[in-house]
């Protein structure tokens, strides 16, 4: 499978060009997405099909731990922006005090999806994230 339709492209038609990809994947139909597992690439990730806008949004998060400074985690998305492409990284804070650091990228479908390019775009997507982090966190100030 070379090449998706844009009038193909749905969660079965992407968990098979996974599957043949040797992608562990687990279709959730309630979202309409595909979760990526680890076991097949460098960090986990949810892959969201939007035909309304022709796009498919690869994202996926990291939960900080307990005692990280909060303050302290938009700059630090923003460095990671400033350094990296692929990953639009992005922060969510909760009233109960859970953060997390969010990484995001959206991937066009108007005129269908060369499946090669997709792969390999999920792989780059999920090794930048991780990478990043690990990279300029090195001190496990936000993560352990």
């Amino acid at each position: 499978m070379r090449t998706i339709e844009f009038s193909d492209i749905n969660k079965e038609n992407l968990a098979k060009a996974f599957e043949l990809a040797a992608f562990e994947c687990e279709i959730d139909d309630e979202n309409n997405e595909i979760y990526i597992k680890s076991s097949s690439v460098d960090f986990p990730l949810w892959v969201k099909i939007d035909n309304e806008r022709k796009t498919i949004k690869l994202y996926t998060y990291l939960q900080l731990k307990e005692d990280a400074p909060h303050e302290r985690l938009a700059a630090f998305a923003q460095k990671l922006n400033n350094t990296f492409v692929t990953v639009k990284f992005t922060t969510t804070e909760y009233d109960d005090g859970r953060a997390y650091l969010n990484g995001n990228y959206f991937f066009y479908t108007t005129f269908g999806i060369i499946v090669p390019q997709l792969i390999h775009t999920i792989k780059m997507f999920s090794e930048i994230f991780i990478d990043a982090i690990r990279e300029h966190d090195e001190d496990n100030t936000f993560f352990a």
